[in-house]
């Protein structure tokens, strides 16, 4: 039987603190990224920092984006909420697709020069940002693999409403 040494128990603990810290880190640089790339687009002031924000990259995933359009479509009039669509090909065919009077709402705003992506985020998929109270609660993808996300998003800008 062997002996359990200090080492044995060590490993383990910093390899998992590695990875939770990786993830953290990853979170906390694309939350910065965003702040960085709203003041570029002088957005920042425009948006509240207790609203949730809806990242949509239309040269990422087509079907991942065209939900968060429909999304963005059904909940366009909520203030909890605001959408910046960065990677636009043409603003005629988004003003075709989603209407121009969605289009021109306070809390929807179009990265047109890709300042996003120039701002260091280069997430293929829409990403939400939760925020509440000044501080940003969670970042969650909005992949295929993740099914839930519309309903946990829309739960939470129905709840902040309140």
């Amino acid at each position: 039987m062997r002996k359990l040494t200090t080492k044995t128990y060590l490993v383990p603990i910093i390899f998992w603190s590695l990875i939770s810290c990786h993830s953290t880190s990853y979170e906390t640089n694309l939350y910065s990224n965003l702040k960085i790339a709203m003041e570029r687009m002088e957005i920042d002031n425009m948006i509240s920092e207790n609203q949730t924000v809806m990242l949509i990259n239309m040269k990422g995933c087509s079907v991942c984006y065209s939900r968060a359009l429909y999304f963005l479509e059904k909940n366009s009039d909520s203030k909890n909420i605001s959408y910046i669509i960065t990677g636009v090909q043409s603003k005629k065919n988004l003003e075709i697709r989603l209407g121009k009077s969605t289009i021109s709402k306070d809390n929807i705003f179009l990265d047109l020069k890709d300042i996003i992506y120039s701002s260091g985020i280069h997430e293929t998929y829409p990403i939400i940002f939760y925020r509440q109270s000044s501080k940003l609660l969670k970042i969650e993808l909005a992949d295929l693999n993740n099914s839930g996300v519309y309903e946990t998003l829309s739960g939470f800008i129905n709840e902040s409403a309140r």
